[in-house]
C-alpha cells in the first residue's frame, strides 16, 4: 500500500511539473530509447502562442509518373523513384500502399532531411498482369506536407 501511495505522488509531481512547464512556455522533449524514430518524437507544451505553426517539411518528385515503357510477361521489374526533401523539417516515409499485389514498394525506414534526397524503390512483377497497358497507383503516407502523395507507374505488358 506505501508504495503505491509513493507511485501515486511522484506521478502526480510530474503531472505538475509538466503543467507548470505548459504554463512558462517551455518546450518538453520525450525521447524514447527503443523507438526506430526517435528523433521525431517530440511533445509540444506551448500554451502561450497555440497558432504557431511548426516547421514542415515537402517531399519533391520530379516527376509524379513513371513510363516503364514495354515490358513481357513475367519479368519483375524494379524502378527508383527519386526525390528531394525541400522546406524546414525532416520528413519519413510512413506507410506505402497500392492498389494491387503486383506492384510492391519498399518504404525507406530512414529521416530525410531538408536538402536530402532520397529513392523510394517500386517493384512491378508482370505475371500478374493481363497483357495490355496498365496504370498502376502508389500511396505514401508522410510525416511531411502533404500528408499523403500518389505516384502512378505506367506502361504496357506484352507476350514474347
Amino acid at each position: 500500500m506505501l508504495r503505491r501511495c509513493w507511485i501515486v505522488g511522484l506521478s502526480g509531481l510530474w503531472v505538475v511539473g509538466v503543467l507548470w512547464a505548459c504554463r512558462e512556455g517551455y518546450r518538453i522533449r520525450v525521447k524514447p530509447d527503443r523507438h526506430p524514430l526517435s528523433e521525431l518524437v517530440e511533445m509540444r507544451a506551448t500554451l502561450s502562442d497555440p497558432d504557431a505553426e511548426d516547421p514542415v517539411g515537402t517531399m519533391v518528385f520530379a516527376r509524379d509518373t513513371l513510363d516503364i515503357g514495354d515490358v513481357p510477361v513475367g519479368k519483375q521489374v524494379r524502378v527508383e523513384l527519386p526525390f528531394m526533401v525541400e522546406g524546414d523539417a525532416p520528413i519519413v516515409v510512413l506507410q506505402c500502399k497500392t492498389d494491387c499485389g503486383c506492384t510492391a514498394p519498399e518504404c525507406p525506414k530512414k529521416v530525410f532531411y531538408p536538402q536530402e534526397g532520397g529513392v523510394i524503390p517500386i517493384h512491378l512483377y508482370t505475371d500478374m498482369l493481363d497483357t495490355g497497358t496498365f496504370v498502376k497507383k502508389v500511396e505514401l503516407y508522410l510525416h511531411a506536407k502533404p500528408k499523403r502523395r500518389f505516384i502512378y507507374l505506367r506502361g504496357r505488358v506484352y507476350k514474347e
